[in-house]
């Protein structure tokens, strides 16, 4: 025989349903992830100027003319490399706090979005970003090409003074938060599609 329905008085509610493991997990995973984020966006902006004064003198040591425009070609990638990419940083790192909150007290709002940021991350920002700085740290080539102008292409070279230039440990870090995040994605899209999971989301 079937239990029989359970009524509770307006004046007692319920008892709290504890936050199972793996959202415990969920939210974990997502405010490492924000906390590492803003880290990593915070020593962009700190070595900025650092690196682009060391890079203008490794300029100097590489080649004897053309400066002013091997200088704009250096503030280019230091803009993209490190202010840019600060910005970005400190975006992912609020949207991946604000989920992790949202996901903490169930709500399937917040669920949803994870998982649709965590596929997108896996199949399309991740990749890109793993073989840029593949290509970054490990395939940097040098080539002086001779322009119809009679000028050089500098961009090559401004790269590499730039990646020489970055002290070691942002680079670390950089690819510890990269590393982290396309872990944490394929983590996240596993942990949400859980049927303990999806009953905690579903029963908000």
């Amino acid at each position: 025989m079937a239990d029989p329905p359970v009524y509770h008085d307006p004046q007692f509610p319920p008892p709290f349903e504890p936050r199972p493991k793996i959202v415990a997990a969920v939210v974990w995973t997502q405010c490492l992830t924000a906390v590492l984020l803003a880290l990593t966006a915070v020593s962009f902006l700190v070595v900025k100027e650092t690196v682009r004064g060391e890079a203008e003198r490794l300029m100097h040591h590489d080649i004897t003319g053309e400066f002013d425009f091997a200088s704009s070609e250096i503030d280019f990638v230091v803009q993209g490399a490190f202010t840019t990419m600060a910005g970005f940083y400190v975006l992912l790192a609020a949207c991946y706090a604000l989920l992790a909150g949202f996901n903490s007290r169930g709500a399937p709002t917040a669920r949803f979005l994870t998982l649709i940021m965590s596929w997108t991350a896996v199949g399309c920002c991740m990749p890109a970003s793993l073989f840029t700085r593949l290509n970054r740290d490990f395939f940097a080539h040098r080539s002086l090409v001779p322009q119809d102008s009679g000028g050089f292409d500098l961009s090559n070279e401004a790269n590499e003074w730039v990646v020489a230039a970055t002290p070691q440990w942002v680079n670390v870090l950089d690819w510890v938060t990269v590393l982290l995040m396309v872990g944490g994605a394929f983590a996240l899209v596993s942990i949400l599609s859980l049927p303990a999971a999806k009953h905690y989301f579903r029963d908000r």
